[in-house]
């Protein structure tokens, strides 16, 4: 569960997820370099692994995302160097990896801007109702994707959903410089205020 604060929470509903017809699942950067090990990583977001396992578990498409960077990334000249190509930290954590039928790769913190994306989209454009993202960072990668992509949906007239559940997402914590409580709360009440979808889980 994303951290918030319990009175945060309660904004926000439990919803059957049957309602979503034909789902796309998309994981977002559940990679050792954001969860185990690494410049960028917070093993606490492990904890929302449980619920992101339930999810997959009630079969159909899922896709995951990874980011994986050269040594010369530009995005290094805003974060700390992580996430390498060919390494340890861009390998989908160990729990989910029995879920894993397709990898996308990314070199920036937005999915949506990954020509892997852009092919993954294009070819299967007509076959969902619904997009639900669920991973880390909730303030970066989950925040940048679920507004991009409504943004598109919204300028083409695709009448798709974008779905977030908080109970599996999260965002990495440093102690004066990034609180968790606080860039989660604000990255889930923007993307409530610009129609992305956000419940607190759901039942099955």
């Amino acid at each position: 569960m994303a951290r918030v604060s319990d009175s945060f929470l309660k904004q926000y509903a439990t919803v059957p997820f049957g309602q979503y017809g034909k789902v796309c699942v998309v994981v977002v950067d559940m990679i050792n370099g954001f969860v185990k090990e690494g410049a960028l990583a917070d093993p606490k977001i492990m904890e929302i692994i449980p619920a992101i396992e339930t999810l997959l578990k009630q079969g159909g498409d899922c896709v995951f995302v990874a980011d994986t960077h050269e040594p010369n990334a530009l995005e290094f000249r805003s974060y700390p160097p992580h996430c390498l190509k060919d390494s340890e930290e861009s390998e989908i954590v160990a729990p989910l990896q029995p879920y894993v039928k397709t990898k996308l790769t990314k070199n920036s913190t937005c999915t949506f801007t990954s020509p892997n994306w852009q092919a993954y989209y294009a070819a299967h454009q007509n076959d969902y109702d619904t997009f639900v993202i669920v991973g880390c960072c909730t303030d970066i990668c989950i925040l940048q994707f679920a507004l991009t992509l409504r943004a598109y949906l919204n300028e083409k007239q695709i009448d798709q959903r974008v779905v977030v559940p908080i109970s599996m997402i999260d965002t990495y914590h440093i102690d004066q410089v990034h609180d968790a409580y606080a860039c989660n709360a604000f990255a889930i009440a923007n993307m409530a205020g610009n129609a992305v979808e956000v419940v607190k889980d759901f039942t099955y």
